[in-house]
């Protein structure tokens, strides 16, 4: 099951996908969840049996994981938007896409600079001062719509990736393996690092 999460002026609004990105055509709608009971719902739906399970697909893990960590939910697997589009701009599998020709490539990191993986992201456009909270309903920057083209064409161009030399394969292979590290990210940053062996090795 693949399930678009996105941000919406009243929480959140999640759809079911095709693995290729359209809407499902047995749910086609989204469905609105506020943001009290964002938690509550995803943890239900985690809870499915493994076939059943969900592939939870947004725009960065970061957005969302880790205030489901607080609220005690775990997920097994994510498929993260803004990760997975670095890699199929500048893989060599992809680089005869359109998603790829198209693409904001990203440039080399300035060595004097931190990462820009680190570096927080820009403030919302209306959070008028450092301190202050971006105003309550506002529209979100990417919507589920957004998200679901991106999603669909980033499908497309995995695809069209040659299927001689395990090629495609190895692609989707590490995608989802960066998804996971994302989530190990989050998970690590929830929980901690002990600097104790014994605890260490007891988590």
């Amino acid at each position: 099951m693949y399930l678009l999460l996105a941000a919406h002026s009243n929480g959140a609004a999640l759809q079911q996908l095709t693995q290729a990105g359209a809407p499902h055509p047995d749910r086609p709608e989204p469905r609105l969840i506020s943001t009290g009971e964002l938690a509550g719902v995803v943890r239900q739906l985690e809870n499915r049996p493994r076939e059943a399970s969900p592939r939870w697909i947004w725009h960065r893990t970061q957005d969302w994981y880790p205030a489901l960590l607080a609220a005690g939910v775990e997920l097994e697997r994510c498929y993260d938007l803004g990760l997975s589009s670095n890699i199929l701009a500048h893989s060599q599998f992809t680089a005869h896409t359109e998603y790829a020709m198209n693409a904001e490539k990203v440039t080399l990191d300035d060595p004097q600079q931190p990462p820009r993986s680190l570096q927080p992201p820009p403030p919302p456009a209306d959070q008028g001062a450092l301190f202050e909270s971006p105003a309550r309903g506002s529209a979100p920057r990417l919507t589920l719509a957004d998200l679901r083209s991106e999603y669909a064409a980033q499908q497309a161009a995995i695809a069209s990736v040659a299927l001689e030399e395990n090629k495609r394969k190895r692609l989707q292979l590490l995608l989802a393996a960066e998804s996971a590290g994302a989530l190990i990210a989050a998970e690590m940053q929830h929980t901690g690092v002990p600097w104790r062996e014994d605890l260490h090795e007891q988590i």
